[in-house]
């Protein structure tokens, strides 16, 4: 089965925006409107393929998203290096785009029924633009025309993002007990033409199990649940956040007025 979706919103502008005008009340700090600013429009469009197999109890599934701005409003700023005050206009700035490739299956491999795979992951880039920090020089009362002169090409700042992500989840059911294995990592890489902007390589690590039981009617019918996981950091700057935790949970529940009330106790991180 095919789903195609395709969008397009535009983002008006402002009213403070549609009239021109300029505040200079502040020596070190000018704010102009911009009346010649051009509607944000975003453009939103994906593909998705679920397919459900006659002959296994499998079904996978596939998906393709795009997502892009043009006329994006952004904060253009100037920095007067003879006095130290600032200068900021709202214009508009184009190359803001994402991309999504997603996929996930979900299986039932046994004749019994017992046992469950499922697996999902994704594959994302992201470009955001805006404008850069501009260094400039004059005396007085600056306009507009005096920015455009001084700085008739705006500098750019970019962020180019890869995002990634599998998870595994492995599942067995018997009568009244579950039990599950779970692994899930996600990447993130991210460059930058920013001065002083870092790099970011990370990684972020789930694993762990989980398992519940249910006793028969004769012992209460009470729901016994526990979860023991796993998480791993690593390659963010901060040595704090590269660290590794694990986290015990458990609980024991009963339903009452066939479920219409269940009395439960937790605990967490035992």
């Amino acid at each position: 089965k095919w789903r195609v979706n395709m969008q397009r919103n535009e983002t008006p502008n402002s009213l403070t925006n549609l009239v021109d005008m300029s505040d200079t009340n502040d020596p070190l700090y000018f704010s102009f409107s911009n009346p010649s600013l051009k509607n944000a429009c975003q453009y939103n469009a994906d593909v998705r393929l679920d397919v459900k197999c006659d002959s296994i109890p499998l079904t996978y599934w596939g998906k393709v998203e795009y997502n892009a701005t043009t006329n994006n409003h952004g904060s253009r700023r100037w920095y007067n290096s003879k006095t130290g005050g600032y200068v900021s206009m709202t214009d508009n700035v184009d190359g803001n785009w994402n991309g999504k490739a997603s996929a996930g299956l979900n299986w039932q491999f046994d004749k019994q029924k017992r046992w469950r795979l499922t697996m999902d992951g994704f594959l994302q880039y992201h470009r955001s633009v805006d404008f850069a920090l501009q260094t400039v020089e004059f005396d007085g009362t600056p306009t507009l025309e005096q920015f455009h002169t001084l700085t008739p090409s705006p500098e750019l700042s970019t962020v180019n993002s890869l995002n990634t992500n599998l998870r595994l989840m492995l599942n067995y059911k018997y009568k009244l007990f579950t039990a599950g294995l779970l692994g899930r990592v996600d990447g993130r890489h991210s460059r930058s033409n920013r001065e002083g902007y870092q790099d970011l390589d990370a990684y972020e690590y789930k694993y762990g199990v989980n398992c519940t039981y249910t006793t028969p009617k004769a012992f209460g019918s009470f729901t016994i649940a526990t979860d023991y996981n796993i998480f791993v950091r690593r390659g963010y700057q901060s040595s704090e956040i590269n660290n590794t935790t694990n986290a015990w949970n458990a609980s024991i529940s009963k339903a009452f007025m066939k479920g219409s009330l269940v009395a439960k106790l937790s605990a967490y991180d035992i």
